[in-house]
C-alpha cells in the first residue's frame, strides 16, 4: 500500500537545522517542499505562488514575523487561497496559554 502524498508543504522554522531535519524526513511524504526562516518571507512566498500548500509547518518563536502573526495575516487571505491548507503548530513551547491562543485560528489543526 502506497503511503498519501502531498503535492506541497511548506516549513516554516528559523533553525536551520531543524528547518533541514524536517524537509529531509518530509521527502518521503512529497516532493515540493519549501522552506521559510520566518512567517514574513514564508507570506511573500506564498503569495507569488499559483498554488497553496496542503499543509504548513509553523514554528511559534522567530524573528521578524513570529507564528500567531503569520497566522493572522494567514486568515485575511481569501478562502479560495487558504481553503485546503492545515496548518500544524511545531514548536517547544509546552505554555498552554500559547496552544489555546493557536487553537483559536480555524487553519490551525494541531498544536
Amino acid at each position: 500500500m502506497t503511503k498519501p502524498k502531498f503535492v506541497n508543504i511548506v516549513v516554516i522554522e528559523d533553525d536551520p537545522i531543524d528547518r533541514f531535519i524536517a524537509q529531509q524526513l518530509l521527502k518521503k511524504s512529497c516532493d515540493n517542499i519549501k522552506a521559510y526562516k520566518n512567517g514574513k518571507s514564508a507570506l511573500k512566498g506564498l503569495e507569488r505562488s499559483d498554488i497553496m500548500p496542503e499543509l504548513i509547518l509553523l514554528d511559534l518563536n522567530m524573528p521578524e514575523m513570529n507564528g500567531f502573526e503569520f497566522l493572522a495575516e494567514f486568515e485575511k487571505l481569501p478562502v479560495e487561497r487558504k481553503n485546503f491548507t492545515t496548518i500544524y503548530m511545531v514548536t517547544s513551547s509546552d505554555d498552554d496559554d500559547d496552544k489555546k491562543r493557536a487553537m483559536k485560528f480555524e487553519s490551525v489543526k494541531k498544536f
